[in-house]
């Protein structure tokens, strides 16, 4: 009998999913949005396996209730990040999968159909609301384990350790390149990092309570970011085209932290949000 080999890191992540179950109605209270990941884990209660799933980063089995997530990617994350956020860097990863159950994505082809349709954006938009909607979900989690209640300094000291501290070595596993909507998803994630930073080391409230997602003129001298609801985060806003040709040069390249820094210089100039 061959023994699986993440079946530790499965037991952790399934335990992390089992707490989260648990404590789900006082984090929903808090932010109704996390519903986004906890319905669809009451679906697949039993939480994630790891199995080869070709091109498919997950495949919903209802008869066992469990999400399963590609083994390949498990193997990215490994090679990728430090052993001791290993575990926290996969539950990312599941949680970013249910929700996408929730926003109506049943199978892998369903991503392919709707790319014929809308083209990569709005994939790219989708991915970027789940990735926060899992780390906002697992801070929230965090921050009732350790405080008891809703705590927000210690919420934002959680979500940063999650999307700057652990971010930075997940953008490395699925590099942007040349594919404009994957660079405004970096983009995107960066902005927000550097906003999560500004509140975790100056103890500012965080600026935003959504992804936060780019779009700039093909001029490259006008920005305008979309947050909550699709709602405008920021109006268009003249910005230097030089720095922003600099931004995505750095982010095709996979340069992630000079492109953290040159997005800073951005955000120095724009108006007060």
């Amino acid at each position: 009998m061959t023994m699986n080999p993440w079946k530790y890191t499965e037991n952790c992540i399934n335990e992390i999913v089992r707490q989260l179950l648990e404590l789900a109605p006082d984090i929903s209270r808090i932010a109704p949005c996390t519903k986004a990941v906890t319905i669809p884990l009451q679906v697949y209660r039993k939480g994630f396996s790891f199995e080869p799933l070709g091109e498919a980063s997950c495949k919903p089995c209802y008869v066992n209730k469990i999400l399963i997530l590609n083994s390949e990617a498990h193997q990215k994350f490994a090679d990728t990040v430090p052993s001791d956020s290993l575990v926290d860097a996969l539950a990312l990863f599941g949680l970013h999968e249910a929700s996408h159950v929730y926003q109506g994505f049943k199978e892998y082809a369903d991503v392919g159909r709707m790319k014929v349709i809308t083209g990569s954006e709005l994939m790219g938009q989708y991915d970027l609301t789940s990735d926060f909607l899992a780390a906002h979900t697992l801070s929230l989690l965090y921050t009732l384990q350790k405080e008891g209640v809703y705590n927000e300094e210690a919420y934002i000291g959680n979500f940063y350790k999650l999307w700057c501290e652990m971010g930075k070595n997940l953008q490395n596993i699925f590099p942007a390149g040349n594919k404009p909507a994957k660079q405004q998803r970096v983009f995107g994630s960066l902005l927000m990092a550097n906003l999560t930073e500004v509140a975790y080391l100056r103890g500012h409230p965080l600026a935003f309570n959504s992804a936060l997602w780019p779009k700039w003129s093909d001029s490259l001298d006008q920005l305008m970011i979309f947050g909550k609801n699709n709602n405008i985060w920021l109006l268009p806003t003249s910005v230097d085209p030089l720095l922003m040709k600099q931004i995505l040069s750095a982010i095709s390249t996979g340069n992630h932290s000079d492109a953290l820094f040159l997005i800073r210089e951005v955000l120095r100039c724009l108006p007060k949000i």
